[in-house]
């Protein structure tokens, strides 16, 4: 009898067994049945948001490629019109306020300032030119003949006159740029009518 019971007990351990297997499997297949769809479709959400953010980001990429494009325009239309549109005035006023600043940027400030002018009538040119004095220690008129050496305006550093200050050096500097002579005479015949 307690062969049987042994016996019994197993074919139940058994019948437990293969009835959780068969369940298990029955709640397999409800599962893919009735969730697959779904996890499929969040899937391909997923997957168009993903879409959906590279296109923004291509966009934002774009648009500041635009952004920079136009800031590029206004700075060549700014530079165009102070280079070919502004008066010979407001060009050497322009010049003017550069020297000052790289002076200031130096560390020195001019003491005195003066503007003559020569005609160059063979090459149809007017010289107008920036006397001016500064005095400092070596280094800070060294800083400043170099920033005037490497400056993009068109300025030539025609003399420099050396002398010695108590307690500092101090540099007489003569810096000429060119003006076609027809722009002078329109001036001109403004301020005498």
């Amino acid at each position: 009898m307690r062969r049987r019971r042994r016996v019994w007990r197993l074919r139940i351990w058994f019948w437990v067994g293969a009835g959780l297997c068969v369940l298990n499997a029955a709640l397999l297949s409800t599962y893919r049945g009735v969730y697959s769809g779904r996890f499929q479709a969040l899937e391909d959400e997923i997957a168009q948001v993903q879409n959906l953010r590279t296109r923004a980001t291509q966009e934002v990429a774009r648009r500041e490629g635009q952004v920079t494009t136009v800031e590029a325009t206004r700075s060549q239309v700014g530079t165009l019109y102070r280079e070919g549109f502004a008066t010979e005035r407001e060009r050497l006023t322009d010049l003017i306020g550069e020297v000052k600043e790289l002076a200031e940027r130096s560390g020195l400030g001019p003491s005195s300032i003066s503007y003559p002018e020569a005609t160059l009538e063979q090459y149809g040119l007017v010289e107008k030119s920036i006397v001016f004095t500064v005095e400092g220690n070596y280094r800070q008129l060294r800083g400043l003949v170099n920033l005037l050496e490497v400056t993009d305006t068109f300025v030539a550093l025609e003399s420099i006159s050396l002398s010695e200050a108590t307690p500092n050096l101090r540099i007489d500097l003569r810096l000429s740029t060119l003006f076609s002579g027809n722009e002078t005479r329109p001036a001109r015949q403004e301020a005498g009518a």
